[in-house]
């Protein structure tokens, strides 16, 4: 919320409204996402759930997060690209103070690799399970 948008006077409300939308939408996905990571759902439950049906659960919903939480940041790069008289700043502020395709590039980038190393890890896991079923 800089002067740029939200504390701009020369913004009108309903770009106003849009700018609010955008940044409650990326707080509600965020909870979202926290939720859906650690809500005890029954396939966690250790008692009921088989450990290799829990560990594909885990997966999937890694799948689901790292997808979910990319899409604000994926579309703040198409944006400028795709929708004609767009641009990261209003005259009379430098976009080149905050580029923002490089936010989103390394937002990207941060999101792809928690992606990467929680995906191999449960991966491996999964394999030392399906194995271990196999050798009994």
């Amino acid at each position: 919320m800089t002067a740029s948008h939200m504390w701009n006077p020369l913004w009108p409300p309903h770009a106003k409204f849009h700018a609010g939308q955008t940044m409650s939408l990326s707080v509600y996905n965020a909870l979202f996402l926290l939720w859906l990571l650690w809500y005890p759902s029954p396939s966690r439950d250790s008692t009921r759930t088989p450990q290799l049906e829990r560990l594909k659960n885990e997966r999937e919903r890694l799948h689901l997060c790292a997808t979910v939480i990319s899409t604000y940041y994926v579309t703040m790069l198409m944006s400028g690209n795709l929708f004609p008289g767009t641009a990261g700043f209003d005259p009379p502020y430098d976009p080149s103070t905050v580029p923002q395709s490089a936010v989103a590039v390394g937002v990207l980038s941060v999101i792809a690799t928690a992606w990467y190393l929680e995906n191999k890890r449960l991966r491996m896991l999964i394999a030392e399970t399906e194995d271990g079923k196999k050798a009994k």
